[in-house]
């Protein structure tokens, strides 16, 4: 998750926070500081990142991929 979000912050408009609930596993907050309501909760399986609904978005091995995903589903058009 580290990792992800390293790449995440080089964005400037998104910010990344790990949330590490008592009874389940980490997870990374991504939310657009322009528009709060743009916001994701990334996972993995062990070997993807997953979006909140459980679909793949990459490899564990590309996470300059998923970022760039994660940053285009998340950033308004035009911007």
């Amino acid at each position: 998750m580290e990792i992800l979000a390293e790449e995440l912050r080089r964005s400037d408009c998104l910010t990344t926070r790990i949330i590490t609930p008592c009874d389940q596993p980490p997870f990374l907050r991504v939310v657009h500081l322009d528009a709060g309501q743009l916001a994701e909760d990334v996972r993995t399986d062990g070997a993807n990142y997953l979006w909140s609904w459980g679909e793949p978005i990459a490899p564990l091995n590309a996470p300059d991929f998923a970022a760039a995903e994660v940053a285009r589903v998340l950033t308004p058009q035009g911007r």
